[in-house]
Parts: structure tokens; sequence; C-alpha cells
């Protein structure tokens, strides 16, 4: 069930686009200065792994294994466009993000 869990919120980050498609052949205002925002979440683990079994890495790596678990992040930003012409533009933005994880208690 937490791995349904897990994968429906991973799930949500879908980008979507649309259109009105009633007033398509309106004109339209041309917008010069656009902003958006973006969010989602995120799923953070980490996997270590060794070519040499046997070893005492090996060993830590079952340690570790045993002792981290998964942490549920997100990532955020802001967008923002400037229309110079209806066929150029400039574009930037700035995202933020956690990834990390966490030891079972």
């Amino acid at each position: 069930m937490q791995k349904l869990i897990t994968f429906i919120l991973i799930s949500i980050s879908i980008v979507s686009n649309g259109q009105d498609t009633l007033n398509s052949k309106s004109k339209r205002k041309f917008d010069r200065l656009l902003i958006g925002a973006n969010i989602s979440p995120d799923y953070c683990n980490r996997v270590l792994s060794t070519s040499n079994e046997g070893t005492v890495y090996s060993d830590l790596i079952k340690a570790t294994d045993n002792r981290e678990t998964y942490k549920l992040g997100y990532t955020a930003g802001i967008n923002i466009c400037y229309n110079i012409s209806k066929r150029s533009d400039l574009k930037s933005g700035s995202n933020t993000r956690t990834k990390d994880f966490q030891q079972r208690n």
C-alpha cells in the first residue's frame, strides 16, 4: 500500500498544456511578460553497491541499507518569459529541491 501511495504522489507531477478551442479564431492579446510556477513531489533513495563481495565495503553497504530508508521531497520553482516579438522570446527560471534519505529509528 505504501508503494502505491508513493507512486501516486510521484505521478501527480504530470505537466499538461491546454488551449481555448472555443475562441481559437479570435485574435488573442499579445502578452509581453509571462510568469509561472511549478511544484512536484520527489521520491529520494540511495542505493549502494560494490563489485567485490566479502570485503569490508560489502559489510558497510549491508549495514547502511538496513539503517537508511527513502524520503519524500519536493521540487519547486518560478519561470519568467519575456516575449520580444511573436517569434522570439527570452526565458529564465529558478528551481529549488530537497533530495535526501533518512535514518530508521
